[in-house]
């Protein structure tokens, strides 16, 4: 087929010049020489459709493409939509110097606190050197009871008793032992008093651990098996001859260690003790101790013993927190009040504001003070905050959190970034708490 040049074509001698070569083939076109009876409009939409075709999609794909762009965007909206709102909480430190608080055992006022006393012995060992002639007596304390009568019954000093084994020992001093009493169950409850005694006689032969005493002159009646004595404490300091006895030296060594090694054992054992939720503080307590100095001991490696008692007033740290909080922010809400935390309670310095406080079971109450640096945190809940927030539009946001006086700063980031409310499933809200 002869191939012409595509500019020589003429219709009706106009030359065709909105034909593109990529739309038309000269070699489609009728081999004629006379291009007259083609009309125009028959070479642009009859025998070359194509052009108005490809017009047409051109018009419809942006459409297309918008409209997909917004179903996407509606579906993600649905399907992905969350929010996530980071808090920073409140915060606050305090410095307090001798801040005067009172503990009382009435509950309705000031700070509700508990006694824990703990006893214990030790036996310190140590090398005597200094020793002297003795004789002794055994010692020990003694328990009598009276189921004889409901009325007291009184033994002199000096009264002879004797124990299960036949051995005689004296009264130190007189003693009224009350009269019984009935239980509901008409049941006798012996009266009892305790008063100490010796033995008969000097030297070791006594000292022991002996049961039961009878008192001599009740033989033969009926007073003897129901006015009768029972051993409270083992008979000791029964010596006879050369005996190692404690120098200045030794008395004080045996002090130190008292005053810090033993001391430190005990306050252990009650921090071991103490119930969850309290706190100890180290000089809320009360120590004594007792050596007896005029021990005589036989062998000059002598182990000595050392008798202590410690007391302690232990604080609950939540009534303590709320005693602090209303002494450092006496104006703040109910529902701010709950939010706070206090923390480092333990760094707090304690000191009763009686010097060498006396701490029995029947103490009522008592005043000390706390130094120290106070960190309060304000804890804000997040469960709270997300029922709050859900479903709420955008711009009523940051009043809301506002409202919360926990919530020092907060950033709202929401998706999509053109929903105008938060979601009304409260899961999709993420609180962040910083």
């Amino acid at each position: 087929m002869e191939k012409r040049k595509f500019e020589d074509i003429k219709i009706n001698n106009k030359k065709i010049t909105n034909i593109k070569k990529s739309d038309v083939s000269i070699d489609y076109l009728p081999r004629i020489t006379n291009y007259t009876k083609y009309e125009e409009t028959n070479i642009q939409t009859n025998s070359y459709p194509n052009l108005k075709r490809n017009k047409k999609k051109g018009s419809f794909l942006p459409i297309f493409l918008i409209t997909l762009f917004l179903i996407l965007g509606y579906l993600a909206s649905v399907l992905f939509e969350n929010t996530k709102v980071e808090i920073e909480n409140k915060k606050q430190s305090f410095n307090i110097e001798n801040k005067e608080f009172k503990a009382s055992k009435d509950l309705n006022t000031d700070i509700p606190f508990e006694i824990m006393i703990v006893e214990d012995e030790e036996f310190k060992n140590i090398t005597l050197s200094d020793t002297q002639e003795a004789s002794t007596k055994s010692k020990g304390e003694i328990l009598f009871y009276n189921e004889y009568s409901t009325t007291p019954q009184k033994l002199l000093s000096n009264t002879y008793i004797k124990d299960e084994e036949g051995k005689l020992y004296t009264l130190d001093k007189e003693v009224i032992i009350p009269g019984y009493t009935l239980d509901k169950d008409k049941k006798v409850i012996p009266g009892t008093a305790e008063v100490t005694a010796s033995s008969f006689l000097i030297g070791e032969s006594y000292n022991g651990e002996p049961k039961e005493f009878t008192v001599n002159s009740f033989k033969g009646t009926t007073k003897l098996n129901k006015i009768y004595a029972r051993a409270k404490t083992p008979f000791e300091g029964g010596v006879l001859g050369l005996v190692y006895v404690l120098n200045a030296n030794d008395k004080g060594i045996l002090s130190s260690y008292a005053a810090t090694s033993f001391k430190n054992n005990l306050y252990r054992k009650v921090g071991a003790e103490i119930p969850e939720g309290y706190i100890l503080y180290p000089n809320a307590i009360s120590f004594t101790y007792n050596i007896n100095e005029n021990s005589f001991f036989k062998d000059k490696n002598a182990s000595v013993p050392i008798n202590g008692s410690l007391s302690a007033v232990i604080l609950k740290k939540s009534d303590l927190s709320k005693a602090l909080i209303n002494n450092l922010l006496p104006k703040i809400s109910n529902k701010e009040f709950n939010e706070i935390q206090v923390l480092n309670l333990d760094n707090l310095k304690f000191n009763f504001s009686v010097k060498d406080q006396p701490i029995t079971k029947d103490l009522i109450s008592v005043s000390f003070t706390l130094t120290g640096t106070l960190n309060f945190i304000w804890n804000i809940d997040p469960f709270l905050i997300q029922s709050k927030l859900a479903g709420v539009p955008k711009e009523s946001v940051e009043a809301l959190l506002k409202e919360d006086p926990g919530i020092k700063n907060a950033i709202v980031k929401l998706f999509p970034p053109w929903a105008s409310n938060l979601p009304k499933d409260v899961s999709k809200i993420n609180i962040k708490i910083e």
